[in-house]
């Protein structure tokens, strides 16, 4: 694998182009029925800031082939074109990437790669996170005052769902022209930031709230921070713990002792939410999956609204509720669904750069990264195959056997 250097900065690149050809090569290879000259591949173009260790932070930028599914929401399917040391702020992307944002723009103009002798079209696409998207077009974080990355709409204003679903996407959609423009009168300056709070519980409620939270069958801990004035920080649950608990708690919210008053709209928000993550979160939407997530997600924050309870006001409507509503109805019916622009893949091939980064000597760590994972890439036919398991104990697994095990393994270690 050739890399280049970065100019001005500690870090390295490779083409993108030909580390395309040599995945498609690949693939190709081993499944050459799903692969057609006429067929349009699907890549999707990713970038994260992560900080790997107390005084380093890097920038990758990635891409990932759309096919086959599932693929691309592994680590392994995520391939890095580019790293550098930094902070994950616009002066860094635009100076460090200007040769990689070149030579994709190159591509996405030409529309197509040569594969052994063979055209194959391809469609790119860009996908990240609220942040990096916003830095990428130079604009503030997700709590300043113009903070959707699609139009124009005031921090005060994302609560009103009373505007057609057009609206934003005409009246007030953002372009080139108005980013421009917000980034030279320094749009990205200061912005008032607005934490939300867990509502004010006796610590026996907290208790039993953290108790039914674990009977779902997942770690679960409230606990106060010791470095910063007794804040209230809590587990932070992703992947199958989270569907876990948007699956099993609202059933059990009827015995946890919330007010009356809005308790049963407290379990309504909870199985709408979930109805909403299923229709986002599918390959194959049903057909009128656009209008029923616009119609739905629409509800559902007049239902958050409606709940008299703090954390619940008009200000902590996020931009990313503005987005269910107004944008992501379109982006389905324009591209299919929005599985194939998931995260998932990127914070898991951060995660496998983070381990290749703590496993080197630190001496060129952009050119370790990349090297460390050029090597696991031309391994990965010799991988371990996973051992095939089968669940047989359905308390153990869903009814908190497994919490309860863990609870008895960390008092046995006590003594």
């Amino acid at each position: 694998m050739q890399l280049t250097r970065i100019p001005g900065h500690e870090g390295a690149y490779r083409s993108f182009e030909r580390s395309l050809c040599e995945q498609l090569s690949t693939m190709i290879a081993q499944d050459a029925t799903s692969f057609q000259p006429n067929q349009k591949i699907k890549v999707r173009i990713s970038g994260d800031g992560a900080k790997f260790s107390r005084t380093s932070s890097f920038v990758l930028l990635s891409y990932a082939i759309l096919m086959p599914v599932g693929r691309y929401l592994s680590g392994i399917g995520n391939h890095t074109i580019a790293v550098v040391k930094g902070a994950e702020d616009y002066d860094t992307i635009s100076t460090a990437f200007a040769a990689t944002f070149q030579e994709i723009d190159g591509l996405q103009q030409l529309g197509f790669v040569a594969v052994n002798g063979v055209s194959y079209n391809i469609e790119l696409f860009f996908s990240s996170d609220m942040k990096f998207m916003l830095t990428m077009l130079g604009l503030n974080a997700a709590n300043s005052i113009y903070a959707c990355p699609k139009c124009t709409v005031h921090r005060d204003c994302r609560w009103d769902v009373s505007k057609p679903e057009s609206y934003y996407s005409t009246t007030m959609a953002r372009t080139l022209v108005t980013n421009r423009r917000a980034f030279a009168s320094h749009g990205r300056t200061a912005a008032v930031h607005q934490g939300s709070k867990l509502n004010q519980m006796s610590e026996p409620q907290t208790q039993q709230l953290v108790a039914y939270i674990r009977s779902c069958g997942v770690s679960f801990t409230i606990w106060e921070s010791e470095s910063s004035d007794g804040k209230v920080e809590w587990t932070s649950l992703t992947g199958e713990a989270k569907k876990k608990v948007l699956k099993l708690l609202p059933s059990k919210m009827k015995d946890i002792p919330l007010p009356n008053a809005f308790l049963d709209d407290v379990v309504q928000l909870w199985k709408d939410f979930e109805v909403l993550y299923n229709l986002l979160s599918s390959e194959t939407p049903p057909p009128n999956a656009a209008d029923d997530i616009h119609l739905k997600a629409k509800r559902w924050i007049q239902l958050f609204l409606r709940i008299k309870s703090d954390g619940h006001q008009k200000k902590f409507v996020t931009p990313y509720f503005h987005v269910m509503v107004y944008h992501v109805p379109d982006a389905i019916r324009q591209f299919g669904n929005m599985k194939q622009f998931s995260c998932q893949g990127v914070e898991k091939h951060k995660d496998d750069s983070k381990r290749n980064y703590l496993s080197s000597n630190h001496w060129d760590a952009p050119a370790e990264i990349m090297l460390a994972e050029h090597r696991l890439e031309l391994l990965q036919q010799y991988a371990r195959e996973k051992r095939h398991y089968t669940k047989h104990a359905a308390a153990y697994w869903h009814e908190g056997g497994m919490q309860e095990m863990r609870s008895q393994m960390r008092e046995t270690l006590k003594y």
